[in-house]
C-alpha cells in the first residue's frame, strides 16, 4: 500500500519545496525583506519567516534540478515584473508541480516516503498528468 499518494506528496511536499526555493532566492539572493516578499506574493509575512527560518525533517533540494531552478528563476522574474496576480502565482506552482511530477524529477524523493513505489518503474505520475493540461 502506497503510504503517500501522489496528491498527498504534491500538497506536502512539492508545492511547499517550490514556494521555499522561490522565496530563498528572493530572501537570500535577491536581498528582499519578508514584508516585501509578503506583499510580492501576497501571503503572511509569518509564512515567509517560516519558510527562511524552518529546515523540515524531509525537503526535496529543488536547486539541484536545473529545470526547477530555471523555471522558478522565470517566476521570480515575472513576479518582480509584478505581472502575475495572486491566482496567476498559484496557478504557475500548480503547473511547475505538474511538470515535475510528469517527468519523473521527483521520483527519488517520492520512493523515500514508503509505501513499495520504485522510483525506476512507477509512472502513475505520467499516467495521471499525461498531456490533459
Amino acid at each position: 500500500m502506497i503510504k503517500v499518494g501522489v496528491f498527498d506528496f504534491a500538497s506536502r511536499y512539492v508545492v511547499p519545496a517550490i514556494k521555499s526555493r522561490i522565496i530563498k532566492i528572493l530572501y537570500f539572493e535577491y536581498g528582499y525583506n519578508q514584508l516585501a516578499i509578503s506583499e510580492l506574493l501576497g501571503i503572511s509575512q509569518s509564512s515567509v519567516s517560516k519558510y527562511v527560518s524552518r529546515r523540515k525533517r524531509f525537503s526535496i533540494d529543488l536547486s539541484n534540478i536545473q529545470f526547477a531552478e530555471a523555471r522558478i528563476r522565470e517566476l521570480i522574474g515575472e513576479i518582480e515584473k509584478k505581472n502575475l496576480s495572486t491566482e496567476d502565482f498559484e496557478l504557475a506552482i500548480s503547473e511547475l508541480a505538474v511538470e515535475l511530477l510528469r517527468g519523473k524529477y521527483l521520483c527519488e524523493y517520492h520512493s523515500l516516503l514508503g509505501g513499495g513505489i520504485k522510483a525506476d518503474s512507477c509512472d502513475i505520475c505520467l499516467k495521471l498528468f499525461r498531456g490533459r493540461w
